[in-house]
């Protein structure tokens, strides 16, 4: 018989890059628990793309007319319009503050781009690779905790037409 075994660890906030696989190791020893052979490691994509580096700063965004259009059609600042423009793979539509996105198959607002629990005037965008970061952590936790798990990225989605969030990997 298996037994589901679950472990929450919280992080301190980051905004620089960083090493996930040695941060969620450390953190896993501070609490005093381990991981074990086929445990299943769920990581916020927004955790995994800051350790990438995928913080911008919004000030540093130099809008183009695009951007400036997009953002007075849906009264977003342009210089996350223009990250908008360049992270999303198709603009479907939008509300008043955001574009309607496809992203990476993903129906999302503003290309997943988000402002939350990242410094004022900061966004975070996603993991440019999600599939590869996940293999990379699962690699790193193998080497540093000597246990074979699976590693999921996660993220909550908006739902267009539905209030509420659901879980997206």
């Amino acid at each position: 018989m298996q037994y589901l075994h679950f472990i929450t660890i919280y992080s301190p906030l980051k905004i620089d890059p960083f090493d996930p696989g040695e941060h969620i190791a450390a953190c896993i020893t501070e609490a005093q628990e381990n991981l074990y052979d086929g445990d299943i490691v769920i990581i916020s994509s927004k955790f995994a793309a800051v350790a990438e580096g995928r913080t911008v700063y919004l000030h540093s965004i130099d809008p183009s007319p695009q951007a400036e259009q997009l953002a007075k059609r849906y009264n977003m600042a342009p210089s996350l319009a223009e990250l908008v423009l360049q992270e999303s793979d198709q603009i479907l539509g939008g509300v008043n503050g955001f574009a309607l996105t496809l992203k990476d198959g993903l129906v999302i607002p503003n290309a997943g781009i988000d402002s939350s629990n990242v410094p004022p005037g900061h966004v975070v965008l996603y993991p440019e690779d999600p599939f590869a970061t996940a293999r990379r952590i699962r690699a790193d936790l193998r080497e540093r905790c000597g246990v074979d798990t699976g590693v999921i990225l996660s993220d909550s989605n908006l739902m267009p037409g539905r209030e509420g969030t659901s879980g997206v990997a």
